[in-house]
């Protein structure tokens, strides 16, 4: 099965994407979109569709934390990013609110480096399971060689069978040019599932 239209692909498809893979063969998609459009949800739905469907899911989200006072929801402000270890359930505070002058990386984000360390851990023994979702590999990684580099590596030696990795827009091309069999897919609707 191949992903006709990557633009309206949903959670359900990547797991009969992932039932039909002929033995060894790998698939690798790259979610994109922009902020706030989604991402994490999709993520966090495919892996409980994978779930349902008996499939061993591993992995990290980094869902954003919003101040949930009475501002409509664009307006919201992130308090925090969390991590969320797939295979377990367990989740640790990613990053706080930072200096970016002062993070060395240019983002306005403090990353805490135990969790980064712990978040590290679960993606170098997630090569054994069904699905691989990384939320998300940015700048941290990409540009600047640090954070979730154990979720880089996996991706470069080939260590899943299928995965799917949040990519920014601004970062795609980078993405692709490392990793050239992946198929990008644009958040998509997927509430139906």
């Amino acid at each position: 099965m191949t992903i006709d239209d990557p633009s309206a692909v949903s959670p359900g498809e990547i797991c009969d994407l992932l039932t039909t893979l002929p033995s060894g063969r790998r698939w690798l998609g790259i979610l994109t979109g922009w902020r706030g459009r989604g991402k994490t949800t999709w993520c966090s739905a495919l892996a409980s569709v994978a779930r349902a469907r008996g499939l061993a899911v591993a992995g990290l989200l980094s869902p954003g934390i919003f101040d949930t006072n009475s501002l409509p929801v664009a307006e919201r402000i992130k308090l925090r990013i969390d991590l969320v270890d797939l295979a377990t359930g367990y989740s640790r505070v990613l990053a706080t609110p930072g200096d970016p002058h002062a993070e060395g990386h240019g983002m306005r984000w403090h990353f805490i480096q135990e969790t980064i360390a712990w978040g590290n851990a679960a993606l170098s023994s997630a090569d054994a399971a069904d699905l691989v979702i990384i939320d998300e590999l940015g700048p941290l990684e990409l540009t600047h060689g640090r954070g979730l580099t154990a979720g880089v590596e996996l991706l470069d030696e080939h260590r899943y069978s299928c995965a799917v990795v949040v990519i920014r827009p601004e970062l795609v091309a980078q993405a692709q040019a490392r990793w050239p069999e992946a198929v990008v897919l644009t958040v998509p609707a997927w509430d139906d599932e």
